[in-house]
């Protein structure tokens, strides 16, 4: 079922939406540059520490034997991660294999899910016509989404269950052994890879479950036998010399019918909460689980006592690293330089266009006091696209280029030169056609 609204925004509205805008504009310009010049310094950091790490690298031969002479030390280690204790989910009674490192629990809730689609036009004379469609349709959900902000009514989602019952989650080992050493729980859950959990349950095990999420329901209680037509006349008749009975109390409502909801195991081994899995309902959920089994480990960690942590650098920070697999202490460094690299261009790219929105939003009013007749307001949008860029870029890499001036100069000094050329082309450019 779908809806249809449409609205339409003034130009005067418009206009004054557009420059409210530059406050935001001088925030994301604000932040752009902070982005810019803190990744920079975060990138040597990091740089830094790990070229110390990797000096300061020692192998630890066997860990299944703890030696003394590792303690406080950073090494590189290859062993089975294990854990030493179940883990399961009281919730459903569902325990993963023996040594798992740790159980997951994926969820979603049959719900209504509102999707909209706009549609603008712009008018001579600056306003905007919208038209919006707003579709719904039923759609599995890992959360509850609320339905009291749906355009159209007639969608409400329900629950037959709290959140808290059915949502899912992650349960991860405590002790998970590594050799004879302990493996931390942010070590723990870096490592492995999740593999699906068929669900195995027996029809008592699926009842008692049922009965634990739902509670047991009452038991009916046939209604009394109809009194006969003689019982009834001696009961209506008062006997004599007594006083009037009271006149009896009106029935109660009865009731409404009690609808027990049920669990099913499914085929591929998840569970199914609702009345009939072939017709889900509103409010039914289905769950799956998964879990992460034992599995070969290496690591780059500090030796404290029988267990590991970061190592601590000359300049702050902390440096470790684990990996499923066998990896040699090289392969781990190299890794390490190669995502350090591949965070510090991606934080670049964020910081540049957050930038360019800035100036974007900047210019704004510009391009919307030009939609006065839409075809120009299209051609000064362009233009403020171009500008935005013009600007961004040299800004960007002049932040850049002075975060870089303390640790290589040279660098610093070529990306400053870079910028000076792009807005000296800009300016001989706009010269040119403004001789023209």
């Amino acid at each position: 079922m779908t809806t249809t609204v449409t609205t339409k925004t003034g130009y005067g509205t418009r206009v004054g939406g557009a420059f409210r805008g530059i406050l935001g504009g001088l925030l994301f310009f604000a932040a752009g540059t902070y982005v810019l010049w803190w990744n920079e310094g975060r990138a040597v950091r990091t740089r830094d520490a790990i070229e110390e790490s990797a000096a300061a690298l020692v192998e630890l031969p066997d860990p299944a034997v703890r030696d003394a002479a590792f303690e406080g030390k950073l090494v590189h280690a290859c062993a089975r991660a294990s854990a030493v204790d179940a883990v399961s989910d009281a919730r459903f009674g569902v325990t993963a294999p023996a040594h798992a490192l740790s159980l997951s629990t994926r969820s979603e809730i049959c719900q209504w899910v509102e999707t909209r689609e706009s549609k603008s036009e712009k008018k001579l004379g600056g306003s905007v016509v919208t038209t919006t469609v707003y579709d719904y349709e039923r759609a599995w959900r890992p959360l509850p989404e609320s339905s009291a902000g749906f355009k159209e009514s007639g969608h409400e989602n329900t629950q037959i269950l709290p959140t808290a019952v059915w949502e899912g989650g992650r349960v991860a080992a405590k002790d998970v052994a590594f050799g004879a050493y302990r493996l931390p729980e942010n070590f723990v859950s870096a490592i492995g890879r999740a593999e699906p959990l068929p669900v195995e349950k027996t029809a008592e095990e699926i009842a008692s479950l049922q009965a634990a999420l739902f509670g047991v329901p009452p038991t009916p209680v046939a209604p009394p036998a109809a009194p006969s037509a003689e019982a009834a006349d001696a009961a209506e008749a008062p006997a004599e010399g007594a006083p009037d009975a009271p006149a009896a109390p009106e029935a109660a409502a009865p009731a409404a019918p009690f609808v027990p909801q049920k669990v099913f195991l499914l085929g591929d081994g998840s569970l199914y909460i609702g009345l009939d899995p072939s017709a889900p309902a509103i409010g039914d959920v289905r769950v799956s689980f998964a879990y992460v089994p034992e599995t070969d480990a290496s690591l780059v960690a500090q030796v404290k006592g029988d267990t590991f942590g970061p190592f601590l650098a000359s300049n702050g920070t902390r440096f470790s690293r684990i990996a499923t697999g066998t990896l040699s202490a090289g392969e781990m460094i190299e890794n390490a330089r190669q995502g350090n690299r591949t965070l510090s261009w991606l934080l670049r790219l964020a910081g540049w266009f957050l930038l360019f929105l800035a100036v974007r939003m900047l210019l704004a009013p510009l391009a919307v006091i030009g939609d006065v007749v839409p075809f120009i307001g299209s051609i000064l949008r362009f233009g403020t696209g171009l500008v935005a860029f013009a600007v961004a870029t040299p800004w960007a890499l002049t932040v850049i280029a002075i975060a870089w001036i303390r640790f290589r100069p040279l660098l610093a000094i070529g990306l400053l030169v870079l910028a000076a050329a792009i807005v000296a082309c800009v300016f001989l450019r706009k010269r040119k056609q403004a001789a023209g």
